[in-house]
């Protein structure tokens, strides 16, 4: 028994504590390794900035042709020719069909008969008046006589006047077998072909239609404060833009406000008038309008991708001197030129936080970097 505990110091109840001893001892002498503080968090950062703005109001607007017209005939009758290209523009007075005219130069040749036989009567009837008027003075004819050949005498040329109307009528359905453009525009298709017979009246079925190029109008509803903000009777301008452009490079003016505001809608119709020049404005495209809205003044601008939302608060995140993140409430006005109007919260020259604001919170420290120039497209005014 005493030869057994010399050998094992320590009786077995000791070990486990000795053991965890050790452990501990060569972990104190070796270390363990301390946590590597977090890297603060990337963020891109652009200016606030002062310019001057000009206030304005965006609408959708529609265009529309100064002059628009439906080709109807005059006269009833079978097409013969087709005289224009479709899709092109025409001037006032060119042909555009050509209904048969056979039947109507027929019908103008009966009447230039009648007015010759008209005429005839009429010469007839004076010579026959001259003489019973040289009888009657020397009592060789009697009143009634003379009554009767004047009165034949109106009648001859009542009935020439219903001939020369009667001709006059025919040559005007003989000019009106060429159909002409009443405007000057762009021409629509062929709704008849050769062949056809076409009939005259409002029920018919057009012809086909022109519209006018230059100038075009452009027509936009404008809200009870815009109209407000115009003054009455004041003509200003607006400039438009079209789906595929940036900005608003169409300058235009204001030629016509109706007479009342819709009380349906709040908003009262108004219309611009634009150049076509180049003709890529069209009758029924939309356009984005832009309308001047009052004085120019000094506003400070951000990005509107910088403003955060929070219930019904509107915040920025600006960098301070000390890189540390501090949270701005702020008050929005409108975008001009793509950024956005603060009128509340920031100041010109503040580092506003426009990429990485689900990445920080107020008070940490983060590496601030600048919008790359590339995507930066403001230009100070």
């Amino acid at each position: 028994m005493i030869g057994n505990v010399r050998g094992n110091q320590y009786p077995p109840p000791m070990r486990p504590i000795i053991l965890v001893f050790l452990v501990a001892l060569v972990a104190a002498c070796h270390g363990n390794p301390s946590p590597t503080a977090p890297a603060r968090p990337i963020v891109t950062v652009a200016p606030a900035m002062s310019a001057m703005i000009t206030p304005r109001r965006e609408f959708t607007g529609q265009f529309a042709a100064v002059q628009a017209v439906e080709v109807r005939p005059h006269v009833s009758g079978y097409i013969a020719r087709v005289e224009f290209r479709e899709g092109t523009e025409v001037s006032a007075g060119d042909a555009l069909f050509l209904i048969d005219p056979r039947p109507y130069q027929a019908a103008l040749a009966g009447a230039r008969a009648q007015m010759q036989h008209a005429q005839s009567a009429v010469h007839l009837a004076q010579v026959e008046t001259a003489r019973a008027e040289t009888l009657y003075a020397v009592h060789a004819m009697a009143r009634e006589e003379l009554d009767t050949r004047a009165s034949a005498l109106a009648q001859a040329m009542a009935d020439a006047r219903g001939a020369q109307a009667a001709m006059d009528t025919a040559t005007l359905d003989l000019e009106w077998t060429i159909v002409r453009a009443p405007i000057s525009g762009r021409v629509s298709r062929a709704a008849v072909t050769a062949g056809n017979y076409v009939q005259t009246g409002v029920a018919a079925p057009p012809l086909t239609s022109i519209v006018s190029q230059e100038p075009i109008y452009v027509y936009f509803n404008a809200d009870e404060q815009s109209y407000l903000a115009m003054g009455p009777g004041e003509r200003g301008t607006v400039a438009i833009g079209l789906a595929d452009e940036t900005g608003y490079p169409h300058p235009a003016r204001i030629d016509f406000v109706d007479n009342q505001l819709d009380g349906t809608t709040g908003t009262i119709r108004v219309r611009a008038v634009i150049d076509n020049h180049d003709r890529r404005l069209t009758p029924g495209l939309f356009a984005r309008v832009q309308l001047v809205t009052g004085q120019s003044y000094r506003a400070t601008l951000i990005e509107d991708r910088a403003i955060g939302t929070d219930q019904d608060k509107r915040y920025v995140y600006v960098v301070k001197a000390d890189s540390t993140i501090d949270y701005r409430a702020v008050e929005i006005g409108p975008i001009d030129n793509g950024l956005r109007v603060a009128t509340r919260g920031v100041a010109p020259g503040d580092r506003v936080v426009v990429d990485g604001l689900q990445r920080v919170r107020p008070g940490v420290k983060v590496v601030a970097q600048p919008e790359p120039a590339a995507a930066d497209t403001r230009v100070p005014r």
